[in-house]
Formats: structure tokens, sequence, C-alpha cells
């Protein structure tokens, strides 16, 4: 170790004399704790120089070698732990961790399987995997993926993110408030839950769901944060005014508190004011719509219409989406006495006011709807579907919601001609694909439904309920091989799926294969222990493969 570069105790370096593997483990943890990850690095080298055979050697070097950026050497070391003890969980974790920093997703997910395999409930490997599904866009499959998951927090955001990513809102907001109801003092999820029912414009809803979390965390900045914003959003001053002063007095220099005081001095009508903490803001994050916006408002009120100008054409290069800032750049041109360009402005302004005012109804009825099947009230669910579809005709997500109504009303003809719709309007809907799969069975078509079972697995990838039903399909047909493949398939994008792994095994068992065939109904009774089937076909199940007949 380099003298006056890595300094530690005498007592820890004289361990080191003679050199042992345990003394440099050591040292190495002592640099470690003390944030030293070089020296750290430098002793587990010794470590593994001393003890090339030790799977934990190479992975304490692996993973301070990771945290160092030295991602090629990294890989190197936490492979060669993997290679040595292939039932490290924490190795696995580790490289598939740094794989996916590298950009190699494949390995990382194989990893991250294989951690499942050794153990179904690690909610690490759950949580990594449902991350990389929803970042690759793979909604379906991470919902798929943890339909039966754990209870825990991180996998119960990862479900609530990738349901309103998927457009499914109220799916994503039920799901958020029945687990709120369980554990209360889960912050981050009320959090996610309010962000949605905010785009939702259920805004009281959201301050009542942060006002409970910040009863027993008053200092939780975030989430502190977010009820500021959402109080702003509310247009109530007497309220918001007070809490964004006290939030900046608290945490001084703060992006948020900065730009939402001035954002109320705006509304207020004291547009220094508001221009000095606006104008810190956007030094801070100078690509932020609403702080453009904001300063342009207040430089017009001043009558400094070209700043306001120049302010409020960058927030639109920002972001067009809004009504707003179309309707202040029209005053601003008028003030201009560019006539044609704030007409221009305001013919906009009005199109998207018109579009906002159609997107307010068809949210307004999605929530009726939601509350109407979850009480029964398939036909009231209906009915407002329907609502929708009038304003939105080619809406693939409210046909399949649809769908879902007619479905509890068991009028499947009715289903089945939305689901239709659904996929002509989203040829990629895997969900209904693999419902009109359903159905074509219901109606003994089974071409039909592998057809749309195919469908579903080539529109989402590592669909597991799908690649399952086309295996069932299959078997029932007599082809258990091909059954097999696709049931397989299924266990390795969820290997926590309990019907695949039965399926897999009455496939397996069809053949004689018996020892395969035990192997994968223990792996469905690791995940659920007491699941009736399982154990059912574990008792039928011989012990032992068949001798081959002797010539």
């Amino acid at each position: 170790m380099a003298a006056g570069h890595c300094d530690a105790p005498s007592a820890l370096l004289t361990k080191t004399k003679p050199a042992t593997a345990v003394a440099y483990q050591n040292l190495g943890q002592w640099f470690e704790g003390k944030g030293q990850l070089k020296c750290a690095a430098e002793a587990y080298r010794q470590q593994v120089l001393l003890a090339p055979g030790s799977a934990n050697a190479h992975l304490l070097l692996g993973r301070a070698l990771q945290v160092l950026s030295v991602g090629d050497e990294a890989a190197l070391e936490l492979n060669r732990a993997v290679d040595l003890d292939p039932s490290s969980k924490t190795a696995r974790l580790a490289l598939g961790a740094l794989e996916h920093d590298r950009g190699n997703q494949v390995e990382a997910l194989r990893q991250w399987q294989e951690v499942i395999h050794l153990d179904p409930d690690s909610i690490t490997a759950l949580d990594w995997i449902a991350k990389t599904r929803i970042e690759a866009h793979q909604y379906t499959a991470a919902l798929d993926l943890l339909s039966n998951a754990p209870d825990n927090e991180d996998l119960v955001v990862d479900r609530v993110v990738a349901s309103s990513k998927a457009a499914f809102f109220e799916q994503a907001i039920t799901t958020g408030m029945t687990a709120i109801e369980k554990h209360a003092d889960w912050l981050r999820l009320r959090m996610a839950v309010a962000t949605i029912l905010v785009q939702r414009n259920r805004f009281q809803e959201a301050i009542a769901l942060l006002e409970i979390g910040l009863q027993s965390q008053p200092d939780q900045i975030d989430l502190e944060t977010l009820y500021l914003r959402v109080l702003v959003l509310m247009g109530d001053l007497s309220k918001s005014k007070p809490y964004a002063a006290d939030f900046l007095k608290r945490h001084p220099g703060n992006f948020d508190g900065l730009y939402l005081n001035g954002l109320l001095e705006r509304q207020d009508g004291a547009y220094d004011a508001a221009l000095l903490h606006l104008k810190a803001a956007e030094a801070m994050r100078p690509d932020h719509f609403d702080v453009h916006f904001n300063v342009g408002s207040a430089l017009a009120k001043l009558h400094r219409n070209e700043q306001a100008k120049a302010e409020i054409e960058e927030a639109i290069r920002i972001d067009d989406s809004g009504a707003d800032v179309h309707f202040q750049l029209a005053g601003v041109l008028r003030s201009l006495n560019d006539t044609a360009g704030a007409k221009k402005q305001m013919e906009i302004y009005q199109e998207k006011l018109r579009s906002r005012a159609l997107h307010d109804q068809t949210i307004s009825l999605a929530a009726q709807a939601a509350q109407k099947l979850a009480a029964g009230d398939a036909a009231g669910a209906v009915e407002a579907e329907n609502e929708i579809l009038k304003i939105l005709p080619e809406d693939a997500v409210h046909f399949y919601d649809l769908s879902l109504a007619e479905d509890r009303m068991e009028d499947f003809a009715a289903e089945q001609v939305a689901l239709k719709r659904a996929v002509e309007l989203r040829p990629d809907f895997a969900l209904a694909y693999n419902q009109l799969g359903y159905l074509a069975i219901r109606d003994n078509d089974e071409t039909a439904a592998a057809g749309y079972f195919q469908k579903a697995i080539a529109s989402a990838p590592q669909y597991a309920e799908a690649e399952s039903n086309l295996g069932s399909l299959l078997a029932r047909e007599g082809k258990d091989a091909e059954a097999e493949q696709y049931f397989r398939a299924a266990v390795a994008a969820n290997p926590r799926y309990t019907d695949a792994w039965i399926n897999l095994a009455a496939s397996l068992a069809a053949r004689s294969m018996f020892t395969e065939a035990r192997e994968a109904v223990h792996n469905a009774l690791r995940v659920e222990p007491t699941n009736p089937d399982a154990v059912k076909l574990l008792a039928l199940l011989p012990s032992a493969q068949p001798a081959p007949n002797r010539k």
C-alpha cells in the first residue's frame, strides 16, 4: 500500500505482515467505510492475489471497481465471482447492475433472472427487472412480472409507474391506493399516486394523500416539494403563499422554492419580487418551460415587451403543448403592434383550449367508469366508456377499457368487437390480443386463439402470460415438445409464474420426463408452497425416470 495515500490504523497494517487474505479484506473494508474506494480496491487486489479461488474476494474487488467506474475490470472480477460461486445472489445482482449501466441489458436481465431462480422473493432482482422493462417501454411485460410479486413498496411503485405509462391511469391509482390503505408509511408510493392524481385533475385527493404523509414526516423535502406544487396548481393563494415562503426560508436556494415563490408573486401582482426569484430559478434550470413562461408573463406586466416576447418564445420552444403560453404571446405581440402574429397565436390558443376541455371531460368520464366498475355497475362503466369514445373515437386504451366492462357483463360478442377495434388502432396491443385469445378458446376456435397469442408475444416480448397460454393450447393438441418451449419462455420471463411452472411440469410428465417435471413443480412450490395444483401434481409424479427398454 502506498504510504501517504492509503493511511490506515497501524493495528490493521500490522496484521498484513505476514500477508493474509483476511487481513487485506479487513483493511479494504476499513478503507471502504471511510469512503476511500481507491485504497479499498488496492487492498482487495492483494486479497485476490492471496486467495484467487475466493468468490468473496473477487466480489469485493469487483464492487469497489464498479463504484470507481472501472467497468471492464469490474466486470471481469464480478464474472469471476459468479463463476466461483454460481449461487451468490450478491455477485449476480452486482454484475447485473454493472451490465445495466454499461448498456448490456440482455446480460443484466439474465443475471437478475438467475437471482430469482435462486430466490423467488428477491425484491432487488424483481425491482431491477421491472425498471429495466419500463425503461424499454415494455409495460405489459413489467406488469406481468409484478402481477404476483411480494408486497413491497418498490415493486408497487413499479406497478403504478408501468400502469400509468401504459395509459392505464385508473388502474395505477387503484393499485396504489389499495397498497396505501395497508401501508400508510409508504411515502414514495404516496408521491407516485399523488402525481398521477394531479395529472388526472384530482387535486383535492392528491392534497389529502400528501397531507397524511406530511403528518408523519413533515421535513421530507421531496414530499414537501410535491405538496407545494399541488397547492400552487390548485390556485389557493391564502394557503400556498405562506407555505411557499416558509419552504424557501427552510430551504434557501432550492429551485422549486425560488420558482414557485416567483410564480405566486407574479399571480399576486408583485412583479419585481417575482422576477428576482424567477431569474434565480432560471439560472439554475435554463430549460424549464414554466420558469420562462412566468418570467415572460411578469415582464409583460412591466411592459418590457421585447424581453417578454423572447422569454415566452423560449418557453414555446421547450414545450408547445399548452394553451396559456400562446395566449400570453398573443398579448405581447399585440403590444408590439404585430397584429398578424397575435391573431395566429390566438387561433392556436383557442384550438388548444378546445382540446384541453375535451381532455378534461374524458378524464372525468374515465374516473366515473372506474368507480362504477369497482362498485359492480358494469353497465354504467360501459356507458361512461362509450361517452369517452364519442370524444376519442380512435383511442385504443379506452376500447380496451370498454372491453373489460363488457366482459364483466358477460357480453362477450361486444367485448370481442371492442378488442378487435383496439388492436386495429394499436397493432402492438398485447393485452388486447391475449384477451382475444381467451375469447377464441371460449368459442372453440383454437386456430384463431393461437394466432392471437402469437401476436401478443410478438407485440410484447417476455409477456409470460401469453407465452404460457400458447403453451397450454399446444399441450391440449398433444404438441408437448413445442408447448415446453413456450412454458420455458414464460418462466424465464417471470420465474414467479407458478401456473407456467405447473404447466411445464405437466408437459414434461406427458413425455415421461419425470425428473425434470418434479424440478418444475418444486420451482412452483418455492413461489407458492401450498399451491394445491402443484402439491397434487407432485404427488402423482413418479420419483424417477422410467428405465429404458432392454432389447
